[in-house]
């Protein structure tokens, strides 16, 4: 997620939600019992309204480790639930994401036929530089009435999808952590 926000709103949608979704799903997953056999990593890009600033500091900042990012995932668009995700994974490893998908199924979020899914916003220079990525897909259809608008405010986000969003990414960071899968082979 990024923390920069336009200049008209106070950048609730855009992208308050995906850090506090992020931020969550961190906190939920260091209060379990059982860690994770892998890091997970919360990114919180900065400077990304005004040219994708943050990101590009962080590739040059990491350009070493980028090998060790064994999927990511990122929040930067919508107001509703999650409803589909796509992969962007090597064919071998389309059996965890489908094991997967069945975690998210009473979350009513279905699993897409493609595997073309790339990063997006902040996160696009990794997928450009081969790391695997996930797309989730929320409802977005009011998305663009607040979106760079002074109406992008905290009283638009729907509680209901911030919770539905939290445990999609809570699972995905968790699920993900602990596979034993090489998404890039």
């Amino acid at each position: 997620a990024h923390l920069d926000s336009w200049d008209v709103g106070t950048g609730a949608l855009d992208d308050g939600m995906g850090v506090g979704i992020v931020m969550a799903a961190a906190h939920h997953i260091a209060q379990l019992p059982q860690k994770p056999k892998r890091t997970i990593r919360v990114i919180l890009f900065a400077a990304e309204e005004v040219g994708l600033l943050g990101a590009k500091q962080y590739m040059i900042d990491h350009k070493d480790d980028i090998k060790n990012h064994i999927i990511g995932a990122e929040w930067d668009f919508g107001t509703g639930n999650i409803y589909k995700m796509t992969p962007g994974v090597s064919e071998t490893s389309l059996s965890v994401i489908n094991e997967f998908s069945q975690y998210l199924a009473p979350l009513n979020v279905t699993l897409s036929k493609e595997n073309n899914a790339k990063a997006q916003s902040d996160m696009g220079a990794l997928s450009a530089a081969g790391m695997p990525s996930m797309n989730f897909a929320p409802d977005g259809s009011k998305y663009f009435d607040y979106h760079h608008t002074e109406n992008d405010t905290l009283d638009k986000i729907e509680k209901p999808s911030l919770k539905q969003a939290t445990a999609v990414y809570t699972l995905f960071s968790y699920f993900m952590a602990n596979s034993k899968a090489d998404f890039r082979k």
